[in-house]
């Protein structure tokens, strides 16, 4: 019996390690309909590049984007926020993250189309199933909350992005007020 155990336990000890990994579809959204955008922050050690917005075929997207440092510091982490509430840490436990002049390494955060993920031409078909037509409904702001740099001295902007998701948030309570009571008049 505690033979039958030990063979039970390691093949789902193996059958856990060994699932299969899913590659999600994306297409590259239409920048007329959903438009990816940059905060101006003047002060910020890092910029934002290469900047878009893939749809996933599954529902939801994703923001893909490179980071570049163009302070004069070693960065160690980065925390990166968009307009519909999402953050994303990027850190190296410790030790260099980016470089002065460096662009951020690529990740599945930043990057769906550097990994497993599969990038697919935008048919007239896709673009009706996942509703990318205009008119825009959608804008994505981009900003970073906060860098923090080797030195164990950081660069905040924690107050624009709270403000930021406070307006979205009641802009979001408006429009769906708004829904209800254009869909209660006879």
């Amino acid at each position: 019996m505690r033979y039958f155990i030990k063979v039970v336990w390691l093949i789902c000890i193996c059958a856990t390690g060994v699932s299969a990994q899913v590659i999600r579809k994306y297409v590259e959204a239409p920048r007329d309909v959903i438009l990816p955008s940059i905060a101006v922050q003047p002060d910020c050690p890092v910029k934002f590049e290469n900047v878009s917005y893939f749809a996933s075929l599954e529902g939801g997207g994703v923001s893909s984007y490179r980071i570049r440092n163009i302070g004069r510091k070693p960065i160690r982490g980065i925390t990166v926020a968009t307009s519909y509430g999402t953050k994303t840490e990027y850190y190296n436990n410790g030790n260099v993250l980016m470089m002065p002049g460096k662009l951020m390494p690529k990740t599945k955060a930043n990057c769906p189309e550097c990994v497993k993920d599969e990038i697919v031409p935008l048919t007239d078909e896709l673009r009706e199933k996942l509703n990318l037509k205009n008119p825009m409904r959608s804008i994505i702001i981009l900003m970073i909350v906060e860098v923090e740099f080797t030195d164990g001295t950081k660069y905040s902007d924690e107050k624009t992005y709270n403000a930021m998701d406070e307006f979205f948030d009641q802009l979001s309570s408006a429009l769906e007020l708004q829904k209800q009571q254009t869909a209660k008049k006879p």
